[in-house]
């Protein structure tokens, strides 16, 4: 059990209202695209999904309709690192709202499971300041601490499963051959103390359960207004708190980022080699975007092999004597930026 103190110690999701309304824009889904649309793009209050919904003016199907998983953003883009359509036709017709230049009005969110299967998709907004806003703040909900290390009580309410699995449970009790339907607080606080509680843990630092807990835990996650006034916990009060940020392996305010004040050897650094490459090291294609992709998932340490490029005396870097396929270095260097 955490020490209630520390669980909400990280921030919470927030998002910006502007996202839960919705914003009007024009959607270019990749490099391939023949076609930009207008429609609107949301999130939701839970910051859980990233969706956009075609306008009817455009003529498609509903199925056209589109959602993302918000953990899964990887990045986001603006300016100059903006992905957006080549083609003159489509710049002009998504090229709506203020005078600033498209890449400036275009966020590019790079999303995707792994460092390599990464794919972007494009939101072209009215002005450069929404522009802006999209791309500071979507980024802060999809590396949020406290959401990437959600409670299963968290995962349950994503997956819109809360009440279905509280529903189970509940109506079962009796398969579990319990002989009452509740648990008084001197029952919790025994729980408390000689099940959840590490024994190993020091009596002055991390004092044992209390009456005062126990009140606390019922107050916060009993269901019931009766039992609550009658300090019980029914065992859908004790799920929710089993479920809950309260019950979690690792506690929420040592995930926090810190200052590094100690020397270097203290710490473990995460390093990459050959971090050009996406696949094997004989015959595989070199990326730039894999050095953001690495510096993201927290790598400190990227590895660049720089060679005298065949054309135009330019630097390359490329896994040398091997089929794989080089990349300029000036790329490769823009990839930090």
């Amino acid at each position: 059990m955490q020490e209630r103190a520390d669980i909400f110690k990280l921030e919470p999701v927030s998002v910006n209202p502007s996202f839960v309304k919705g914003e009007e824009i024009f959607y270019f889904l990749g490099k391939y695209s023949s076609a930009v649309i207008p429609g609107t793009l949301k999130v939701d209050k839970d910051g859980f999904f990233l969706y956009w919904v075609a306008d009817k003016i455009s003529g498609l199907a509903p199925c056209s309709d589109k959602i993302l998983d918000i953990s899964i953003i990887r990045d986001t883009r603006t300016g100059l690192n903006a992905k957006t359509p080549k083609d003159r036709g489509l710049r002009d017709r998504a090229n709506f709202g203020s005078s600033h230049s498209l890449e400036d009005k275009t966020v590019t969110i790079s999303c995707g499971t792994d460092l390599v299967k990464v794919r972007f998709l494009s939101f072209i907004c009215s002005s450069k300041d929404v522009a802006k806003i999209w791309y500071n703040e979507l980024l802060k909900v999809a590396y949020n601490l406290r959401a990437l290390h959600g409670s299963v009580e968290m995962f349950l309410q994503k997956k819109n499963m809360l009440d279905y699995v509280l529903f189970i449970v509940t109506t079962n009790l009796d398969t579990c051959q319990f002989s009452e339907q509740y648990l008084t607080f001197n029952e919790l606080v025994d729980f408390l103390n000689k099940v959840q509680r590490d024994p190993r843990l020091d009596e002055i630092l991390y004092p044992y359960a209390n009456k005062q807990n126990a009140l606390n835990i019922i107050y916060q996650y009993e269901p019931s207004i009766p039992h609550k006034t009658r300090a019980l916990l029914s065992y859908e009060g004790f799920l929710r708190y089993l479920i809950s940020e309260e019950c979690l392996p690792v506690k929420l305010d040592k995930l926090d980022l810190c200052d590094i004040a100690k020397p270097l050897a203290h710490y473990f650094i995460s390093s990459s080699h050959n971090t050009y490459l996406t696949g094997d090291q004989f015959s595989s294609k070199s990326s730039s975007e894999m050095y953001r992709q690495a510096l993201l998932s927290g790598c400190r340490c990227v590895e660049l092999d720089f060679w005298d490029g065949k054309h135009m005396n330019k630097p390359i870097v490329v896994h040398g004597h091997t089929r794989v396929k080089e990349i300029l270095a000036k790329h490769a260097i823009d990839a930090f930026a």
